[in-house]
């Protein structure tokens, strides 16, 4: 799972997590070529996550 958080300051995050069941994991993320793959495709129809990601 890939977000894009806003703070209260308006300061942009992006969090990087893991599900299990409903619930959103944080911890170590791992992504394999292929994850990068579908993240880009992915991020085409979220422009302010794809944004935020290139700094």
């Amino acid at each position: 799972m890939v977000q894009l958080l806003e703070a209260e300051n308006g300061e942009r995050l992006v969090r990087f997590a893991y599900t299990t069941g409903d619930s959103a994991r944080r911890g170590p993320v791992t992504l394999r070529a292929k994850d990068l793959q579908r993240m880009q495709k992915l991020l085409e129809r979220a422009p302010g996550l794809k944004d935020a990601l290139r700094g």
